[in-house]
């Protein structure tokens, strides 16, 4: 079972983000935080697989947590949320996430970015 974890300010939007992927339960378990102080705890205290975060947070953005975690957590496959057109923050990425994806994409596209970012790890891990 891989461990998500789930960063957004805004508690609407991490709770939709949770309903949407409760289907991946089964297979996923979900964290979700609001900071990305909490999101860097979490990764401290346990074993998390994916981290899929908003870009526009206060205090530590989207970008720069996933610096951070590129650095302290390799790892871990890093996903930014932007919103629809957010080309400032799909540039600003380049490095620290393999992937970004709009807020509002479906159940689909978040599964499929998931596993196929999860698998690609997986063999260079290997």
């Amino acid at each position: 079972m891989r461990t998500i974890v789930l960063v957004d300010d805004d508690p609407n939007t991490g709770e939709r983000l949770c309903r949407l992927l409760k289907p991946l339960e089964s297979d996923w378990n979900m964290i979700s935080v609001r900071s990305g102080q909490e999101a860097l705890t979490t990764l401290a205290a346990q074993r998390c697989d994916v981290i899929m975060t908003d870009m526009r947070m206060p205090g530590k953005d989207g970008v720069k947590l996933l610096e951070e975690v590129r650095t302290g957590y390799p790892h871990v496959v890093r996903v930014l949320l932007t919103e629809p057109l957010d080309q400032e923050a799909v540039l600003r990425s380049a490095g620290s996430a393999h992937q970004c994806l709009p807020k509002s994409s479906p159940l689909q596209a978040f599964q499929s970015t998931v596993t196929r970012a999860c698998a690609i790890q997986e063999l260079l891990h290997n």
